[in-house]
């Protein structure tokens, strides 16, 4: 009982700051980025809950005093994976939405960008590969999009960042 409760309360602390740093922080690229890495901590973090709660394999969850059900591994395993693919899509749709932003912004016209990411660690998240699909009239700013992507996103090296021009 008092895993679930620290659990619960941990996650209670974290939409706390979620609050604050969401009303905190001006609006923009930051705020998007702070809001992006808040939400993935607090779904890691009830992930990590779900995986402290797999040491009782077979617990018992009451829910009338005629009904009982059990919950097995392959269904909690379902569960994990359905919430790790979650997460992946939110960060990868929160990553997209926040570098068309910056492109934009930028007076960059990008069509569309596609990410491959790596999730098999579940303590971090990596960027494999980033394409980047400028219009053909942005064709000149391929070399600025790459560098604006590379430290908006912090990365050490450009070789994870393709830019493609399209008609």
């Amino acid at each position: 009982m008092n895993l679930i409760k620290n659990w619960v309360l941990t996650l209670s602390i974290l939409f706390i700051i979620y609050a604050i740093v969401d009303n905190l922080i001006p609006e923009g690229s930051t705020k998007n980025i702070a809001s992006t890495v808040t939400k993935i901590i607090i779904l890691l973090t009830a992930l990590t809950g779900f995986s402290k709660f797999k040491k009782f394999n077979s617990s018992v969850f009451k829910i009338n005093k005629s009904d009982t059900y059990f919950y097995s591994d392959k269904k909690y395993k379902k569960i994990e994976n359905n919430l790790k693919e979650q997460v992946k899509n939110l960060a990868i749709k929160n990553l997209k939405d926040s570098t068309l932003e910056l492109l934009k912004n930028k007076g960059i016209h990008a069509k569309n960008v596609d990410i491959l990411m790596n999730t098999n660690d579940p303590d971090n998240i990596f960027i494999n590969k980033m394409k980047i699909f400028l219009n053909k009239s942005d064709s000149l700013k391929k070399d600025q999009t790459k560098l604006l992507v590379k430290d908006f996103l912090n990365l050490r090296t450009l070789k994870e960042i393709e830019v493609i021009t399209v008609p």
